[in-house]
């Protein structure tokens, strides 16, 4: 599903540089990837909001 997010993130335009790339790629938990995608669909203008956008107990990555 990771791949999936940074997919989206690009096909919007959204420019995902390594640091955010690497966060992420070895993101194994799927409850975060799963906030993530719909955030990249329809909310992210940029990279940072999926990190900006996720509850304060994050990263679980």
């Amino acid at each position: 599903m990771s791949e999936a997010v940074v997919r989206v993130l690009k096909t919007r335009g959204i420019s995902v540089p390594a640091e955010a790339l690497q966060r992420i790629q070895s993101c194994t938990d799927s409850d975060t990837l799963e906030r993530w995608l719909p955030l990249a669909v329809t909310t992210a203008t940029r990279v940072e909001d999926l990190f900006d956008l996720t509850p304060e107990a994050e990263p679980k990555d």
